[in-house]
């Protein structure tokens, strides 16, 4: 068990080992993660998960079966999980936003755990490059996307406007990708 800064109440203990017993099988567990951390979309998940099924560095935090992802952790920094009222509430302030990253580092976890999840579904997925002055990006793209008749279309709707959304300094975005090259593009 480590010590962590998020903070399970009695209640929603009571409540948790109450619907793990209910399921009358040793190897379930409560599963927290946060799905697309430190993004718009950021959110916690609550899930039933089999021990055996657990990754290597997943970490238990409570004596009571509950254990955590380990690339969230950070996201629930200051997290409170609390029953009341026949709810379970979840207050995670730092879902949205992390502050000990440098604006590169924010901006490649951006990509990684939004943007290449919607380039995913046509095989492809976008790499920063650089950032030179902190307002302008420089971009790849790889897969689907290269070379793909639908990428200006992409960056100029979606790509810009959630970068630009969650990063309003950024004023221009430079694309590098040789798109004349078509051998894994999408279209």
């Amino acid at each position: 068990m480590i010590k962590s800064n998020l903070k399970i109440t009695d209640n929603a203990k009571k409540y948790l080992e109450n619907i793990i017993t209910k399921e009358k099988n040793d190897n379930l567990i409560i599963y927290l993660s946060v799905i697309y951390p430190f993004t718009q979309h950021a959110h916690v998940n609550i899930t039933y998960c089999k021990k055996n099924d657990l990754n290597s560095d997943d970490i238990k935090i409570e004596d009571i079966n509950i254990y955590i992802e380990n690339k969230s952790i950070n996201a629930l920094k200051n997290a409170i999980i609390d029953f009341k009222k026949e709810q379970l509430l979840i207050n995670a302030p730092n879902i949205y936003k992390k502050d000990d990253k440098n604006i590169k580092e924010k901006i490649k976890h951006l990509f990684e755990n939004e943007i290449n999840v919607m380039l995913s579904q046509h095989g492809g997925f976008i790499q920063l490059v650089d950032l030179i002055n902190n307002d302008t990006l420089v971009i790849k793209f790889h897969g689907g996307c290269q070379g793909c008749g639908m990428v200006g279309y992409t960056l100029n709707n979606y790509i810009e406007k959630i970068i630009k959304k969650n990063f309003p300094q950024i004023i221009k975005i430079n694309d590098i990708t040789p798109h004349d090259i078509k051998d894994h593009s999408y279209y």
